[in-house]
């Protein structure tokens, strides 16, 4: 059974310094970010944190389009949904790591 996504397992204030350090870093720095998660407790790959890298810069690049245009009060309720649904993501690839569901299910069948 696949085990669940790294980021799952990290408590908030971590999640956050390494969201800080990829978007810092320009997305890159894998190598570096992993052995600082290791120092921290958690035996994290590089590859898995290139891989989410990856994922977040896809998310942060989302949310600029969204947020450039209205009032501070529309752009809070953006910021906002866009950390829900990115929340309800790693949910679902938890949810699927447990049921061990493909990560592409492709076309449905007809």
């Amino acid at each position: 059974m696949p085990t669940p996504h790294f980021v799952t397992r990290l408590p908030a204030e971590l999640r956050a310094e390494l969201d800080q350090r990829l978007r810092s870093s320009g997305y890159r720095n894998s190598t570096d970010i992993a052995a600082w998660l290791t120092e921290s407790g958690y035996a994290i790959g590089k590859s898995a944190v290139s891989a989410y890298g990856k994922r977040l810069k896809k998310a942060d690049l989302v949310l600029p389009r969204f947020l450039s245009d209205g009032t501070p009060e529309t752009q809070a309720a953006f910021a906002a949904l866009a950390e829900s649904l990115f929340q309800c993501w790693l949910a679902f690839e938890r949810v699927q790591a447990a049921m061990s569901l493909p990560n592409d299910p492709g076309p449905a069948a007809t």
